[in-house]
């Protein structure tokens, strides 16, 4: 079981990360990026939150997960987050 600690949106809301703590006590760092499908002539037909990295991101505290999530969605979203 994981439990969802804490979670960070973009400025622009088109990328979050989650902070997860998992069953053996380790913190994992999972990021987002916002989706939308549209066809022609139908419009939008889906939206919604994928993965934005592959790479797992696992580390010992909940501080240095929070430190990585930041980093991390400055890396992909180019914004500054405070």
């Amino acid at each position: 079981m994981t439990i969802i600690i804490k979670e960070i949106v973009t400025p622009s809301s088109k990328y979050k990360a989650e902070v997860v703590m998992r069953k053996e006590g380790l913190f994992e760092v999972l990021t987002y990026k916002w989706y939308e499908e549209y066809v022609e002539p139908y419009g939008l037909i889906a939206d919604g939150w994928e993965a934005a990295t592959k790479m797992k991101i696992l580390v010992d505290t909940e501080l240095k997960a929070t430190q990585l999530v930041i980093e991390e969605l400055q890396c992909l979203s180019g914004e500054i987050l405070e």
